[in-house]
């Protein structure tokens, strides 16, 4: 997976969590927002998604073999979203990763290609201007199926 810490206004906030930018690999989508008016008309339409991410780790203590840890409601807010595909946006919403790359053939105003790649559940394709995250919460989204978990 290529590093878009480049492309991500505040992914400070994600990557002082985790020590660098982390695998959505199983993260869940908790929340998709579509809004037509941004902040100015360069910025319209605008998405915003927030994202239970979290890290893993073997522990042979655990029930599972594994251990979850660092579990943390990142929001994201896309600005200039075009060509946007949505679907199967279910209860769970369980990723199999995330990718915010450069658009080599995309038009120059919307230069970021964003790929929620879908597990189970929802996933999201689409282009955009700018990436930005907004607002970032440590601990487990409502009704989490990783509650009941071991967790660090």
């Amino acid at each position: 997976m290529q590093d878009p810490t480049s492309l991500v206004t505040g992914h400070e906030r994600l990557t002082s969590i985790f020590g660098c930018w982390p695998s959505f690999h199983d993260a869940e989508v908790v929340s998709v927002r579509l809004e037509r008016d941004g902040r100015d008309r360069w910025e319209s339409p605008a998405l915003y998604s927030t994202v239970h991410v979290f890290a893993g780790r073997r522990n042979e203590n655990s029930e599972t073999g594994v251990e979850f840890y660092n579990h943390t409601l990142v929001t994201f807010r896309f600005n200039l979203v075009v060509d946007l595909e949505l679907s199967g946006f279910n209860h769970q919403n369980a990723l199999f990763d995330l990718t915010i790359s450069p658009s080599p053939d995309g038009p120059s105003d919307t230069p970021i290609r964003v790929v929620f790649n879908s597990s189970f559940g929802a996933g999201l394709s689409f282009s955009c201007r700018s990436v930005e995250i907004i607002d970032i919460a440590q601990g487990l989204p409502a009704n989490s199926v990783y509650a009941d978990a071991p967790t660090a």
